[in-house]
């Protein structure tokens, strides 16, 4: 791979770190807070269901004489409704999304790839190609972002299968 292509990736590998590291310490409050307002419910709950009372006396006077446990299972469906789960997991929404779209990207380099060295092998097999599409291909080979694939899938692979290569192997 190029220079400017391994600092690239080297850029957008420190700048994912660093937007997953802004999210720790709210990620990390959410989580204390949902913790001890499950243990306060789960707590509650439990003392809730273990009154006699409860059997006896309609559900509203039940939860009125177990304020606790309203109060704890209240804020906790709130909570819930608006959207608490996705703030407890954010680092790992985005780096699952980040991979995802990642290996998407490197599958249609390797593609883009293949289809480039192979038009660039039916170019050299001394035929004569006037046709339409000439100057197309002509234009996707001067494309650097192109020439940068095309380098990096000649790139010798110290005996590995094509394809196999790691992917921090030019920026170690």
């Amino acid at each position: 791979m190029e220079p400017s292509a391994c600092e690239d990736l080297k850029a957008f590998e420190r700048r994912l770190t660093e937007v997953v590291s802004s999210y720790r310490p709210p990620t990390n409050r959410w989580r204390i807070i949902l913790s001890a307002l499950s243990v306060c419910t789960a707590i509650s709950a439990w003392y809730w269901l273990k009154d006699p009372r409860t059997t006896v006396v309609p559900l509203t006077e039940s939860l009125w004489i177990h304020p606790i446990f309203t109060v704890a299972t209240v804020t906790l469906i709130i909570l819930f409704i608006f959207g608490i789960q996705k703030l407890v997991v954010a680092p790992q929404i985005i780096t699952s999304r980040t991979r995802s779209i990642m290996k998407v990207f490197f599958l249609l380099a390797l593609l883009m790839t293949i289809v480039f060295s192979m038009s660039a092998a039916n170019s050299d097999d001394g035929h004569d190609h006037d046709g339409p599409h000439d100057h197309h291909d002509h234009a996707i080979a001067a494309d650097p972002v192109h020439q940068r694939i095309v380098r990096a899938a000649s790139a010798p692979q110290d005996g590995k299968e094509p394809g196999k290569e790691a992917p921090k192997a030019c920026c170690g």
